[in-house]
């Protein structure tokens, strides 16, 4: 596995233009919401599954990164799944946001980078999480 300095240099590099930036800020936590809202809705054991699994590899690249994300997930993903909307809310959502992200790619120039490698599907999350720690001058990751 590459190191997360590695992971985030490599993300960002898709990443350089301001709206293709923003779309992201807004766009990746919403999908990571609603994916694992979308879970839940299949099955709570799903959901409970992708949580454990992402944890755990988020812990190997960066714990003071997953304190910050991993709360911020299940918190979220709490409001949607106690919304008497939230599935329905979640589904419509997951679908405008990636729409939103290829269309800031479209804008970039560039690919997606999961398309090169699923595990930037996971990155995404914690660029976001490093970059709003950079904002908040928070310790380092």
């Amino acid at each position: 596995m590459a190191d997360l300095q590695t992971l985030l240099d490599e993300y960002a590099n898709s990443h350089q233009n301001p709206k293709n930036k923003l779309i992201h800020f807004i766009c990746v936590p919403i999908i990571s919401l609603t994916t694992l809202t979308i879970f839940w809705g299949i099955h709570p054991w799903l959901f409970v599954g992708a949580v454990v699994f992402a944890t755990i590899y988020y812990l190997r690249l960066s714990a003071p990164l997953t304190w910050g994300l991993v709360p911020f997930l299940l918190v979220g993903t709490a409001i949607f799944v106690t919304h008497p909307m939230g599935l329905p809310l979640s589904i419509l959502l997951f679908l405008l946001a990636w729409a939103a992200q290829f269309w800031g790619h479209k804008v970039e120039g560039k690919k997606p980078s999961f398309l090169k490698d699923l595990q930037f599907l996971l990155v995404g999350p914690l660029w976001i999480t490093a970059n709003v720690y950079e904002i908040l001058d928070l310790a380092k990751r």
